[in-house]
């Protein structure tokens, strides 16, 4: 059988697990979005099989919103972009002197 030791992870060892802070892991625990039990007052447990399905679903998550971006993002081409203007012929600077 496994070391239960292993199986379980206090707040730091979760926190350095997800690689995040100690402040953010457990703002995301008091939110509800991370899955974690409260033993007393002081102690968080976290189960690392929760926090590996949590980060699983955390992927799944924002792959979906990154398609959705880039499909919502069309190329300039395809939207019917113009050439820009030659700014050029607009240029309102004076000329330096002894040029005519």
């Amino acid at each position: 059988m496994t070391d239960p030791a292993k199986e379980t992870l206090g707040l730091d060892e979760a926190a350095a697990y997800l690689r995040l802070g100690r402040d953010a892991t457990r703002a995301l625990w008091d939110a509800g979005t991370l899955p974690g039990v409260s033993l007393n007052q002081k102690h968080l447990v976290f189960r690392r099989a929760a926090l590996d399905r949590f980060l699983a679903e955390q992927e799944v998550i924002q792959q979906r919103e990154r398609r959705r971006a880039a499909a919502a993002c069309i190329p300039p081409r395809e939207r019917g972009h113009r050439s820009l203007p030659d700014l050029d012929r607009y240029d309102a600077s004076p000329q330096p002197r002894g040029q005519v």
